[in-house]
């Protein structure tokens, strides 16, 4: 299952790009920049930050822009070869990393920051990953966590019609899904042999983060209207994003 979900995402490298660029060119990556900084110093010099599952590198552009030192970490290789295109302007603050992110690939307390966005819901082990993804992290350090409930609606027919009529809804007022109906539908029969599929989010995740150790956890529910635009809000709204920033403690 985890190599046909590999396969799938390594084929969306190019489409999932092309809604990165998109987002930049609508001016969403100040909108990501001014949410991310609400939570981060402005200046980030000689912190070092992981960027989890990058893609096509939004998240490190804008931690690159506040001058840290970032490592973009992805499974996908074209994933990356999109990233380095789009960072290829701050080549000396980046390192590129290909890799499982369930798997031990860094040091423990190596990092001041880690983001990662909409990677979570493909999670097999939660709380295995969570727990390592804390021990990468310095004292103080911040895990930020943006992602939303995707395919929850799978489990139950009704919710399953609304979120197939709210997504109708988006595509007539504008929003482009870069992928065909089949694509849709073959990421969606992945999701269904998750575990993140099954459970309330984001409850599951402060509940299983707050066990695990942290000393501090935010979260904001519903952020889309700060990010997307409206049609993307639209086609969504069944699944809105939601943002988790969790602080480790000095002990």
């Amino acid at each position: 299952m985890k190599n046909d979900l590999d396969k799938y995402w390594q084929n969306r490298a190019k489409t999932y790009d092309d809604g990165v660029l998109e987002e930049i060119d609508h001016g969403h990556k100040e909108d990501w920049a001014k949410l991310l900084g609400s939570y981060l110093p402005e200046d980030l010099t000689d912190k070092k930050v992981l960027d989890l599952g990058c893609g096509p590198g939004l998240f490190s552009l804008i931690m690159a822009e506040k001058k840290a030192f970032v490592t973009a970490f992805d499974k996908s290789s074209k994933m990356l070869e999109m990233a380095k295109k789009n960072l290829k302007a701050f080549q000396g603050q980046l390192d590129f990393v290909e890799g499982d992110c369930e798997g031990d690939f860094f040091e423990k307390e190596s990092f001041d920051y880690i983001l990662s966005r909409n990677l979570t819901w493909m999670l097999s082990l939660p709380s295995k990953t969570y727990t390592l993804w804390k021990s990468y992290l310095k004292k103080s350090g911040k895990l930020i966590i943006v992602d939303a409930a995707w395919y929850s609606y799978v489990w139950c027919e009704n919710y399953s019609k609304l979120a197939e009529k709210n997504l109708l809804a988006g595509i007539d007022a504008g929003y482009d899904m870069r992928v065909s109906f089949d694509e849709a539908d073959l990421c969606e029969s992945l999701a269904k042999d998750l575990p993140m599929t099954y459970v309330k989010r984001p409850d599951f995740d402060l509940a299983l983060l707050d066990k695990i150790g942290f000393a501090k956890i935010e979260i904001k529910e519903n952020i889309d209207p700060l990010v997307y635009d409206e049609a993307f809000q639209i086609a969504y709204r069944s699944s809105p994003s939601f943002i988790i920033v969790c602080t480790k403690g000095v002990d």
